[in-house]
């Protein structure tokens, strides 16, 4: 048994477990307990995997979960075995016709599985990148309309989150609209084309102005680098595959539409994650604001990860302590000068209601 850490979409703070290595997969357990099988055929591994730290992820509809294993025996032990099971899979005994029936089966299957899990999202997001802006942005209004009913929006904090924004200096093609729902859930998310809801939940529980920007900034980059539109794109990959195959964009862009909803329910990448976070820290770097406010964000998430309830923001946007490390190497090897801003300051307090 070896010890390894557990992350899932929907429960991102990473969980101890043990796992057991076999010829066939993984199996994992919790207080002694077997709850899961993972089968090699059904996992990735990270391409930055190196020894002494190795990232093995399991694709799940609308989330993805994965195992942190830095426990080099058990490493050594996984590098064993994917070889030989390989090896199992394509080399049958006897070559009778179930056998070969039984071979060509589990060539569709590894051939169906390499295209589902390998292909069809770079193809999802070939297919975005043929979506013009102007239907981006149409399909983040109509999702607004639907997520954010006007009796919902506090119309006075939605301009100060504007204004505040516009005072950063931040150049985009998009048109980011900000949003305030009154209700008091710990959350925010972008929609493709420029909306962007801030809960006033979340405003409630900063302390400091630079707290703010690195949450816009982060959610601002889901836009800027059309993430919000690749996950949705990603979890109707099939269909995206055959409409981009006969050429049609319109459908693509017509079934997104549809499904725009769920933004609120999926579960940004790693990557994804990864890239929003720098990039805030960039921002912050470039207006001169605390980078210490992106620390301090993490830990508010934190601490309301801590009670009774994960936090809504906690669930499409995984926490991980990867992330915070990677913050804070970013942070030691970067110059930044920041100074006090007075206007940012000012909007903010009247946002908190100070």
């Amino acid at each position: 048994m070896y010890s390894a850490i557990f992350y899932q979409g929907h429960k991102p703070k990473g969980q101890e477990i043990e796992i057991s290595i076999s010829s066939f997969g993984i199996k994992l357990f919790r207080d002694g307990n077997a709850v899961e099988n993972w089968n090699f055929d059904e996992l990735k591994l990270d391409p930055n995997n190196e020894d002494g730290h190795w990232i093995i992820s399991k694709k799940e509809v609308g989330a993805s979960s994965y195992l942190e294993i830095k426990d080099q025996q058990c490493i050594d032990q996984i590098k064993a075995y994917l070889p030989s099971q390989l090896k199992r899979k394509s080399t049958p005994s006897k070559w009778s016709t179930a056998s070969l029936l039984l071979v060509f089966t589990g060539v569709l299957i590894a051939v169906v599985g390499l295209l589902y899990f390998v292909f069809l999202p770079k193809i999802s997001y070939a297919a975005v990148a043929l979506i013009p802006k102007e239907a981006e942005t149409t399909i983040g209004e109509s999702g607004l309309k639907s997520m954010l009913p006007s009796h919902d929006e506090d119309t006075l904090k939605s301009r100060l989150l504007q204004e505040f924004f516009s005072k950063l200096k931040i150049n985009s093609e998009y048109k980011i609209q900000m949003h305030c729902h009154k209700d008091q859930v710990v959350n925010a998310f972008a929609l493709p084309g420029g909306p962007i809801v801030v809960y006033d939940g979340i405003i409630q529980k900063m302390t400091h102005y630079s707290q703010l920007v690195a949450l816009l900034g982060h959610e601002y980059t889901h836009i800027e680098k059309r993430h919000s539109l690749k996950s949705i794109a990603q979890s109707l990959a099939s269909y995206g595959l055959v409409s981009l195959l006969v050429g049609d964009v319109s459908a693509v862009v017509a079934v997104i539409a549809e499904n725009v909803n769920s933004i609120q329910n999926l579960s940004y990448s790693r990557d994804f994650e990864t890239e929003s976070d720098v990039n805030a820290l960039e921002i912050l770097k470039n207006n001169k604001v605390d980078p210490k406010g992106m620390l301090n964000l993490f830990a508010i998430l934190e601490a309301e990860h801590e009670g009774a309830q994960i936090p809504k923001f906690m669930s499409t946007h995984p926490m991980t302590e990867d992330r915070m490390s990677l913050i804070q190497s970013k942070m030691k090897k970067m110059e930044i000068e920041f100074e006090e801003n007075p206007e940012l300051e000012s909007l903010f307090c009247q946002l908190i209601g100070e």
